[in-house]
């Protein structure tokens, strides 16, 4: 594909910036490096081979998440997800490998936490604003902004349950 763009307008110039931030968000909606690892792969293949959909000035990374997001939802209707989360809580090796009493109790929460609730919970702490995680997700910002709070919630509730 040839592009007409300038150095630096073309999505790729913007992808070894975005890795770590899209591997990030894939672990926090997948728990599974290597699963996480492929939603990046196919995320960064499909925006590659769709890279002429990209505008410019579009947010890149507001982009790669969408589509991101879009391979996770698939992996859901699909069932994948079901299996990778029997799997989780069973007791992966990352859960082992936790020293922190805490981290591990947050971890083992966040898994418990409705799909839609965890991922606008970890859309937050990967920095996007309310706006964004919106229009990563294709919902009003108040959706977003219950989800989060329902999450928080849960979070807080399994906190108290697990120190008394």
């Amino acid at each position: 594909m040839t592009s007409t763009r300038a150095p630096g307008d073309r999505l790729r110039d913007h992808l070894p910036g975005l890795l770590g931030p899209l591997r990030a968000y894939a672990r926090g909606l997948v728990r599974d490096a290597a699963q996480a690892d492929d939603l990046v792969q196919d995320a960064v293949i499909r925006a590659l081979a769709h890279e002429d959909q990209w505008r410019e000035g579009e947010d890149p990374r507001a982009w790669l998440f969408t589509i991101l997001r879009h391979g996770w939802l698939s992996g859901l209707r699909r069932g994948r997800r079901q299996r990778a989360m029997e799997e989780e809580l069973s007791g992966g090796e990352e859960a082992r490998n936790l020293s922190a009493t805490g981290r591990l109790e947050l971890v083992a929460a966040l898994r418990l936490l409705p799909p839609l609730e965890r991922e606008a919970l970890v859309l937050s702490a990967q920095g996007f604003s309310m706006a964004e995680a919106a229009v990563i997700c294709g919902v009003a910002e108040g959706t977003i902004k219950a989800r989060v709070s329902r999450g928080r919630a849960r979070l807080r509730a399994a906190h108290a349950a697990a120190l008394g």
